[in-house]
């Protein structure tokens, strides 16, 4: 369960996850709107002629992809930027950034709207009913889009400033250290000063940074094997397979099964995250603040900024 909710969170995190959802929402309701002919009679409701929708949905869909085309290149542009200007770490949690792909969702969505509805009028698919429920969605979404117009004014003209950047960088490394606080252990007990545990060492057969452990699947393990379990390494260490990621001390010996168990509840990755290494927003934090004092930025008010957000 915890892999799961952490695989949310990291799409959560990808610009094409939040557009697709929504563009298949768009797809459903551009569709159902033919259904009402099913519940309501033709003459009940008002009898919209088709150009005056075709004409509608033809704005729409013109405005949304020019709109759709142009905060693309907005934030690529960011992204360039960010990486340029700050660190190449933070362009991930910018580009992550929820009035943006609210934003960019809402103008694609509405795109593809407008695409599937001036088809199927063409083919006939919608009745009088269901060219009134049409209009009906199709006002709804203008009145959406003119607020998420509105949102994404207000989104550029703080996306990709320095202070944006670091109060973004700030927010992710804030809650990995609230996080942190409330469970120093990750959930697990805290090893004292001086315990050093002897048994059967486990190692990953990969290479990587270790980003996330699943303590729920090792503790899991340790119940079947009555033994203690022991972890040997912190998020955002970096893991070779001769690392010793955990030690497996008393109870029965763990087999195959348990071993690719263990195995699995350590997440490696080729880069350091912020789910549960609270470091990793402070080392962020530290290379904006390095290349605003290199000679070539020169920018002393930018350290200044990140000292405040380091206290």
């Amino acid at each position: 369960m915890a892999k799961i909710l952490l695989l949310w969170r990291r799409l959560k995190g990808r610009l094409w996850l939040r557009p697709a959802l929504w563009s298949a929402g768009a797809v459903g309701v551009a569709l159902v709107a033919a259904v009402a002919n099913q519940f309501i009679e033709d003459g009940v409701l008002p009898d919209i002629e088709r150009p005056t929708l075709e004409g509608l949905l033809s704005i729409i869909a013109s405005s949304m992809l020019t709109v759709s085309t142009f905060s693309l290149a907005v934030l690529v542009s960011v992204a360039s930027t960010t990486s340029s200007s700050a660190t190449p770490r933070a362009t991930r949690l910018v580009m992550a950034d929820d009035s943006a792909q609210s934003a960019i969702a809402a103008f694609i969505s509405a795109f593809i709207f407008a695409m599937i509805a001036l088809t199927a009028l063409g083919v006939g698919y919608y009745g009088a009913t269901g060219r009134f429920v049409l209009l009906v969605f199709t006002i709804c979404v203008l009145a959406y889009l003119i607020l998420a117009l509105l949102r994404w004014i207000n989104t550029l003209s703080r996306l990709g400033r320095m202070s944006h950047t670091l109060e973004t960088v700030e927010r992710a490394a804030l809650k990995a250290m609230r996080e942190w606080h409330q469970q120093p252990a990750l959930g697990a007990r805290q090893r004292e000063a001086g315990d050093e545990p002897e048994g059967q060492p486990v190692h990953l057969p990969h290479t990587g940074y270790l980003q996330y452990i699943d303590v729920g699947a090792v503790h899991k393990v340790a119940k079947e094997l009555k033994a203690t379990v022991h972890l040997r390494q912190r998020p955002g260490g970096f893991v070779a397979p001769k690392t010793v990621v955990a030690i497996v001390s008393g109870g029965e010996a763990p087999g195959e099964a348990q071993l690719k168990a263990l195995d699995e509840a350590f997440v490696l990755g080729r880069e350091r995250t912020e789910e549960q290494d609270p470091r990793y927003g402070l080392l962020v934090l530290s290379e904006v603040a390095q290349r605003a004092l290199s000679p070539g930025v020169n920018d002393p008010g930018t350290a200044v900024q990140v000292v405040s957000a380091l206290a």
